[in-house]
């Protein structure tokens, strides 16, 4: 059963939602052919089923899985299983053992059943709107086919963006935003399934708006919705419900007890970060004055606040990597939290370094972070045997992260080797060993890919940096004495910052390019 780190469902659901289905409809559906009358009369029902409007105030999980599963089973249902099967297929190996009554996972790869299954998804979002008023059931779906679209045709495309557009909509049309006098500490079934659901699209709006330079749709300041709490599907679909909230196993600040990563430890930490990337973007996005540097100084003291808040469990260690009592779902999880917080830290730098009275201080900073994105962000590729909940988002992971960091890294490279200063933290033979390895993963990367456009840039001006810092002679006029690039590369490099907001904002291109 899929579950993912950028998604919302709980995994538990949907393993109950499939049972449900085939016990429900398998004598329809488990017969081959299948007879056209019997899907007929299938598809007359969840139509019906469909035009019923589903409820946003249980506090019996039983009575909230029951609207929606069994004989009751909607097009929206069918729709997230859809999502989840499609997430499942993008997981096949090309070589798989698979029983033999899976025909239709036999017959087809893995990127065709993507497909297949992410149309069949849309197709189910379209019935539901003609049957019913919209609900968060079909906010789910849909979120999850604006993951697909991001996979399949990569997040600078029209196709997405549009994906996207449709997913913003909808959740402030169902208000999912808003929560005005809500308890934080509420625990009912379906007040946590609409703050999952919101916690994981406000932070998915923030990483678009970050990679793809564009403006985000949703706002702190207009968002009253509490974080989700950081609770087990094993407790919140609890059977009977709980009925105290020291049975939630949560402290006072919504975190679980357990000291475990369960889905919602990452999704609220992520939603946490984002409420920060919100402020980033805010300020490079307006046009009049944000406070200066001591706003930039408060924003980035905040950041560290939220992050000394965080469970010890949720913190990475390097030697995590190498721990094999640490699943590695878990070392996923810490590595992304933090390559986020680091991403933080990376845009509050810089534009502490625009301004007029920054120090060398800030500029060491920023190169230091650069290197510990790349390196960490190399992880998602050098082990992927270790990192396996990460296959199906490596190449998003590392082109993210990575790219922009390597763009410091590249004017660090071409200073140092024309200046001599290279930066106190890092010697040339370091900046250039994370250079090739980015440009070496870039080059794994398939041309069918998504974002492989995006990728194909990146490795071009990467490679072309190492071929002048290495094969020119020290006394290179790579720059001249104002700092500027003197090196006929402009047209390349606009399109290396032309993601993370590198290009519509103009913070890490440089002067003359």
């Amino acid at each position: 059963m899929y579950s993912s780190f950028y998604g919302s469902w709980c995994p538990l659901a949907g393993e109950w939602l499939t049972e449900s289905m085939w016990a429900t409809f398998g004598g329809t559906l488990g017969q081959e052919p299948r007879d056209e009358e019997q899907l007929r009369r299938m598809s007359l029902k969840l139509c019906r089923n469909s035009a019923v409007p589903l409820g946003d105030n249980h506090t019996d999980v039983e009575e909230w899985f029951a609207e929606f599963s069994g004989p009751k089973l909607r097009w929206e249902s069918l729709g997230l299983l859809f999502v989840i099967w499609a997430y499942g297929a993008r997981r096949l190996p090309d070589k798989a053992v698979l029983p033999q009554d899976c025909i239709e996972l036999q017959n087809n790869h893995g990127s065709c059943l993507v497909s297949r299954y992410k149309m069949a998804a849309w197709k189910c979002i379209e019935l539901s709107r003609d049957a019913s008023n919209s609900n968060t059931l079909l906010a789910f779906v849909v979120f999850g086919h604006c993951l697909l679209e991001s996979n399949v045709s990569g997040d600078a495309g029209m196709q997405y963006w549009r994906a996207h557009g449709d997913l913003m909509a909808l959740t402030t049309y169902l208000g999912l935003h808003v929560s005005p006098n809500a308890d934080s500490m509420d625990w009912t079934v379906t007040t946590q399934i609409r703050r999952r659901l919101f916690a994981a699209i406000f932070a998915h709006d923030k990483v678009t708006a970050t990679f793809t330079g564009r403006p985000m749709f949703l706002g702190r300041k207009f968002s009253s919705t509490p974080l989700p709490l950081d609770m087990s599907d094993e407790l919140l679909l609890s059977k009977p419900p709980l009925t105290r909230r020291e049975d939630c196993r949560v402290d006072e600040n919504g975190w679980n007890i357990d000291g475990k990563i369960y889905m919602t430890t990452t999704l609220r930490a992520r939603a946490m970060l984002s409420y920060v990337r919100d402020e980033i973007l805010e300020i490079a996005l307006q046009g009049m004055d944000f406070g200066g540097k001591m706003a930039l100084l408060n924003l980035k003291w905040r950041e560290m606040q939220i992050v000394d808040g965080f469970p010890p469990c949720l913190i990475y260690h390097p030697e995590d990597i190498h721990n094999p009592d640490i699943p590695g779902r878990e070392v996923y999880g810490k590595v992304l939290i933090w390559l986020e917080h680091l991403q933080n830290l990376f845009f509050i730098e810089r534009l502490l370094s625009k301004e007029d009275d920054a120090c060398e201080g800030n500029e060491t900073r920023l190169f230091e972070i650069s290197i510990e994105m790349v390196t960490l962000a190399h992880l998602f590729w050098t082990h992927q045997n270790r990192l396996k909940t990460a296959q199906d988002c490596v190449e998003w992971n590392v082109v993210s992260f990575a790219a922009p960091a390597g763009g410091v890294l590249c004017m660090e490279l071409l200073r140092g080797t024309t200046r001599g200063t290279m930066s106190p933290v890092a010697t040339k033979a370091v900046i250039v060993e994370k250079l090739g390895m980015l440009a070496s993963f870039l080059d794994w990367v398939g041309p069918i890919s998504p974002n492989a456009d995006i990728c194909f840039r990146v490795k071009k001006v990467v490679r072309r940096v190492l071929e002048q810092a290495l094969e020119a002679p020290v006394q290179t006029n790579m720059l001249d004495e104002g700092g500027h690039w003197n090196m006929d590369v402009s047209a390349d490099f606009s399109t290396f910052f032309n993601l993370d907001l590198l290009d519509t904002f103009e913070w890490l291109r440089p002067e003359g390019a």
